[in-house]
């Protein structure tokens, strides 16, 4: 998603080189290098004062120095042109594992909130569109859902779903057909029932502790504004067809985007070619090419 030379494509968990690689000393140093004041968020929500809060943080703002930090540069990735189809062998493996997905915005972007939006009724809940002929109509799956992520430096639109591995051509057909279908057809209805959805949802996703956590989170993470949850409200309400259209144009285009499969290449393999994106690459375990 990212190409090879891109630190976004490197694990958060590392790979087996990096952790057989790491020692002691690395970690003391990084620590000393980069666990600073002036990098460090703290969060809080509950039932507490602002002064009882500032009294708890008094050891910890001793043991942190401030210092400046120099994060290492990450480029942007390129946008996909077209699409292309890879494939991970595991042996006799009864599922194939189905990731599809594109580039998306970065975090803060305006139009964040409306993909949001006009996903949930393809892919946002078991009430989408995936889920309601991947698994009930056709039975593929046990689920089917699509989403975008949010990351600073771009995030990623994604539909996923593991399937019985017999299945897994006609699944990545139906996931093609379902999304440019969804785009076509997506009209006045489709936004009213999505706006009546999740206006009513998000009337009760900010109420237990943990929610308000994550706008706590979000806001220090992603650079948003604190009123962003009432923003983002206001967006959904004011949000026009022509809008929407336009937001799946930018954003859902099963021509532009990379899928990814993971099962038994000596049954799949050959078939999944039928879907018409050209040979597949074949991935090992670590993601790298076999020749």
């Amino acid at each position: 998603m990212y190409s090879a030379d891109n630190m976004l494509s490197t694990p958060i968990l590392g790979t087996t080189d990096d952790l057989n690689n790491i020692d002691l000393q690395d970690l003391k140093a990084f620590y000393a290098s980069n666990i600073v004041a002036n990098l460090t968020s703290v969060h809080v929500a509950g039932d507490v004062t602002q002064q009882q809060v500032k009294a708890s943080l008094g050891a910890l703002s001793k043991g942190l120095t401030v210092k400046d930090v120099t994060m290492p540069p990450a480029k942007a990735a390129t946008p996909i042109d077209k699409a292309q189809l890879y494939f991970v062998d595991v042996l006799r493996a009864k599922q194939s594992f189905i990731r599809i997905g594109s580039r998306a915005m970065v975090a803060n972007a305006d139009d964040y909130y409306p993909l949001v939006a006009v996903n949930h009724n393809l892919g946002g809940s078991f009430s989408g569109q995936l889920f309601q002929i991947l698994r009930l109509q056709k039975g593929y799956t046990y689920g089917a859902y699509s989403s975008v992520n949010r990351r600073n430096l771009g995030g990623v639109f994604t539909a996923s779903s593991s399937v019985r591995s017999n299945v897994t051509l006609e699944s990545l057909q139906t996931f093609r057909e379902i999304m440019a279908d969804y785009v076509a057809a997506f009209d006045a209805n489709a936004l009213k029932d999505t706006k009546s959805v999740l206006s009513r949802s998000s009337a009760r996703a900010f109420e237990t502790t943990n929610s308000l956590m994550g706008v706590l989170q979000n806001i220090s993470s992603y650079q948003l504004p604190k009123d962003y949850v009432a923003k983002q409200q206001a967006t959904l309400a004011n949000l026009t067809l022509e809008q929407a259209q336009q937001t799946l144009a930018n954003y859902i285009n099963p021509d532009k985007m990379l899928y990814l499969v993971v099962g038994d290449a000596e049954t799949q393999l050959e078939r999944v070619k039928e879907l018409g994106l050209g040979d597949p690459i074949v991935l090992d375990t670590s993601g790298n090419p076999v020749n």
